[in-house]
């Protein structure tokens, strides 16, 4: 009953900060562009949300500092009230007046665009649960170990100063993964995570049970160091996938890139029945350096049985590609399978288990919309084979990858059909890489004419 009546006390006197809250929410919902269909200002809709973020934080400092926690002269120490029943109280308040508010916009969201929420409802609220983690719990650190607004807007500048300097004083190690920012693994995600949750849990442990405000700070301040020390440290490379065995094919198939493209036929063993592959990668050369001649990238069906050709994006004047040197070839494979087909997208538009739904937007050409991208979407095209709209990892479903604040979908614009065109569905089932030396060849040989 203690529990009930802190609640209705707290809802009745923040009323006024939590329908700002809810209209900002409703807001930032309806100037969504994948919602909107591009008839509103972006910056206007980054201007909401970023409001949205401030109301969220100003609403939960505000609830939690209704009972002062830090000095001793506070009113509800002579009352038979223990610190578990307030931070009782204060979940349930942010679970009524934050949570669930964003769990029901969300789903009225989804519906708005023709997605069923049904099938994405436990990604929906493990996301409300990261984002409790992410944001709630340290903002209701912070408002547990000072007095006031005021005091709780100085302790943030605090902490990012600190973190400033950190960032300054530690150098940023590159990333174990080309091309690729920080955090890069799963593994590092999962890390800065429990930090920010254990961090902030202990604060508001201390602060609750014991009433120790100065362990509590200290123990956001190193929160804070150690998360700025997780993106500027090194963290070791993900584990790199099993090899594939490649040859050049020496019965190859019919070339289906139009003239002046460079195709190389190419072999993949042991690749099960059934399963397509994705192929990126470079030529380099071997004799003196390691220069890299062109990309190359390639599309296998799922029922080529590992044959195919890799497509050469390099330029058709350079010296490189008339000589006959010593290649290497270094390839990344992705393994799929096929899961469903569907017609293209008309004027209805289409919903894609495991997407979404894909369908014309404003003017212009189609669009698809997905809360957790679970399989990868391709168009097909006779012609050109497969085009990827969507390409989903393991780690892009996985929803630490997908715990931004307020985000609302995962938006893929403007692809294109043809006569014939149709949608499909993969799945992601591995990846393998590969590499093969090659000596005297002459990528002009494969110069499709």
């Amino acid at each position: 009953m203690i529990i009930l009546a802190i609640l209705k006390r707290d809802l009745r006197h923040l009323w006024p900060h939590i329908l700002l809250f809810w209209v900002l929410l409703a807001l930032s919902a309806c100037l969504e562009p994948a919602y909107a269909h591009g008839l509103g200002s972006r910056d206007y809709e980054r201007l909401v949300r970023y409001a949205l973020i401030l109301a969220g934080a100003v609403l939960i400092v505000e609830a939690v500092q209704q009972e002062t926690l830090t000095g001793h002269r506070q009113y509800w120490l002579t009352r038979p009230l223990s610190g578990r029943q307030l931070a009782l109280a204060k979940a349930a308040f942010m679970l009524v007046a934050i949570e669930l508010p964003i769990l029901a916009a969300r789903c009225i969201f989804l519906v708005a665009l023709g997605i069923p929420p049904g099938e994405y409802l436990l990604g929906l609220v493990w996301r409300e649960l990261i984002f409790a983690a992410f944001y709630i719990l340290p903002v209701a650190a912070l408002a547990a170990v000072t007095r006031n607004l005021g005091q709780a807007a100085l302790g943030a500048l605090v902490i990012a100063v600190l973190a400033s300097a950190v960032r300054c004083l530690v150098p940023e190690q590159p990333s174990p993964v080309a091309d690729v920012g920080v955090p890069v693994t799963p593994d590092q995600i999962r890390a800065l995570f429990a930090v920010v949750l254990l961090t902030a849990a202990g604060a508001l442990w201390l602060q609750y049970a014991r009433r120790r405000t100065f362990a509590a700070s200290c123990v956001l301040l190193a929160g804070a160091v150690l998360w700025t020390l997780g993106l500027r440290l090194p963290w070791p490379a993900p584990p790199a996938p099993p090899n594939a065995a490649v040859s050049l094919d020496p019965f190859p198939a019919a070339r289906t890139a139009p003239p002046g493209v460079i195709q190389v036929p190419i072999r993949i063993a042991n690749i099960p029945p059934g399963v397509g592959i994705v192929a990126t990668g470079s030529f380099s050369l071997t004799d003196a350096s390691a220069d890299r001649v062109g990309r190359v990238s390639a599309v296998f069906g799922p029922h080529s049985g590992g044959r195919g050709r890799l497509t050469v994006r390099a330029n058709s004047d350079s010296p490189e590609l008339n000589q006959a040197l010593n290649q290497r070839l270094t390839l990344d494979l992705d393994l799929f399978t096929a899961e469903a087909d569907l017609p293209f997208p008309g004027s209805a538009g289409v919903v894609v288990r495991g997407i979404g739904r894909c369908a014309p937007e404003y003017r212009r050409e189609p669009n698809c919309y997905s809360p957790f991208p679970r399989l990868a979407l391709a168009v097909v095209r006779a012609e050109q084979g497969l085009d990827w709209v969507v390409w989903a990892e393991a780690s892009h479903s996985d929803p630490f990858a997908n715990s931004a604040i307020f985000r609302w979908i995962e938006w893929y614009p403007d692809f294109y059909g043809s006569p014939g065109a149709r949608l499909a569905t993969y799945k992601i089932v591995g990846r393998r890489s590969a590499t093969l030396d090659l000596p005297n060849l002459r990528l002009a040989d494969y110069l499709v004419r």
